[in-house]
């Protein structure tokens, strides 16, 4: 069994970036804090091989996607589908904490 801290010394650590918990060929856990105005990534988008499903722990974050952008809300899990393309932005003014599962697609 493994377990983490999710402190405002992990957040700190983190901030903008994705500390990797476990990160192998099947299956991804992270944590990452988005900053007060920050995009992520800065341009364009990111895609992943395998869905993942992420939580907001505080504050507010929108996922933007060729769709359009939806705001997520702490206390919101959300799914990405593999293969789709998405960002993360930060509107809300203060720091939002995520934590956030992936699986590799085989």
């Amino acid at each position: 069994m493994e377990t983490y801290a999710l402190d405002e010394r992990l957040w700190n650590d983190c901030s903008g970036r994705p500390k990797f918990f476990r990160k192998d060929s099947t299956f991804s856990l992270l944590a990452f804090s988005v900053e007060a105005g920050q995009r992520l990534p800065e341009e364009e988008f990111a895609v992943h091989a395998g869905p993942e499903a992420f939580v907001v722990l505080s504050g507010e974050i929108s996922i933007g996607t060729r769709d359009g952008v939806r705001d997520i809300p702490a206390g919101t899990v959300t799914i990405i589908d593999a293969g789709e393309d998405h960002y993360t932005l930060n509107q809300s003014g203060r720091r939002a904490t995520l934590v956030s599962f992936g699986v590799t697609a085989s």
